[in-house]
């Protein structure tokens, strides 16, 4: 396994700009989804009771939000929006998925460059099938659990209708939401080899534990480091923290490119067996 660590990271060092950009995406995307938030929530929150916190006050606060969000359509131009850079999120993210696992791939095999433009011509249909796929595969049983809040401005009470679901409904839909994404990121390495969806999928199940192994293996590394960076700012308040916990988003892209490297440098064998 060491082998295989060692030839995805040196696989991942020759990705950098490839990395780079990733990280820009995931920065901007958090930038955008931040101040999406911030705009619904800051209007909301300028008129809190000052320090003083009577309870009088709060209780009409409160009930002042629940009267904007429930009984106007205050907040239906801010889902609206949302909605749209969910869309166009799921438009994106398959596109730079498919130039990053062939390019990735392609190096795993031999490649001395980079083929990240040339991945994306011939992998991002695919790719973007199996992503749409995979997203309405997830989101409809959770929109079917949260059901109850469509109708929440003629019964308040469904925030706890929702709360009162036994915990096994919770808990299957989790394993729901691992699975499908365990065999769509499956496919996902498949479709970077330029295999059928049928041979991605075959191929992928075939060595489902060796990809989850490594998985795990970089997950926990990247855990370890995140969690010293997250001990050591709050422990040690200093520049070299700050600088260090700032590093973590493009610490996670690092990681990111490393898992799947070192998982196409260990099954990467079996999907080049098939002819492309």
């Amino acid at each position: 396994m060491s082998q295989k660590l060692r030839q995805g990271w040196s696989i991942t060092r020759r990705h950098f700009k490839i990395i780079v950009l990733n990280f820009m995406y995931q920065a901007i995307w958090g930038i955008v989804l931040f101040r999406a938030i911030d705009h619904i929530v800051t209007p909301l929150l300028q008129r809190y009771p000052a320090v003083s916190m009577n309870a009088d006050a709060l209780q009409l606060f409160w009930a002042e939000i629940q009267f904007q969000l429930l009984k106007t359509d205050m907040i239906v131009p801010y889902l609206y929006a949302l909605i749209a850079l969910l869309a166009l999120r799921m438009l994106i993210t398959p596109i730079l998925q498919s130039g990053i696992y062939y390019s990735i791939h392609g190096m795993s095999s031999g490649e001395p460059h980079t083929r990240f433009r040339k991945g994306i011509a011939a992998c991002w249909k695919p790719m973007t099938i199996i992503y749409w796929i995979k997203s309405v595969a997830i989101i409809a049983p959770f929109l079917w659990l949260i059901r109850p809040l469509f109708s929440i401005q003629a019964n308040p009470s469904a925030v706890y209708a929702i709360l009162q679901k036994p915990g096994w409904v919770w808990l299957l839909f989790l394993l729901w939401v691992v699975t499908i994404s365990l065999i769509s990121y499956l496919i996902q390495l498949g479709i970077g080899a330029q295999l059928s969806l049928l041979e991605s999928l075959q191929k992928g199940m075939k060595h489902v534990v060796k990809v989850v192994v490594i998985g795990a293996v970089i997950v926990m590394m990247y855990g370890l480091i995140s969690l010293s960076v997250h001990a050591l700012s709050m422990i040690w308040i200093s520049l070299i923290s700050f600088i260090l916990y700032q590093l973590l988003p493009l610490l996670r892209s690092i990681f990111n490119f490393w898992l799947v490297s070192s998982q196409y440098a260990t099954i990467g064998h079996d999907l080049n067996s098939s002819p492309q």
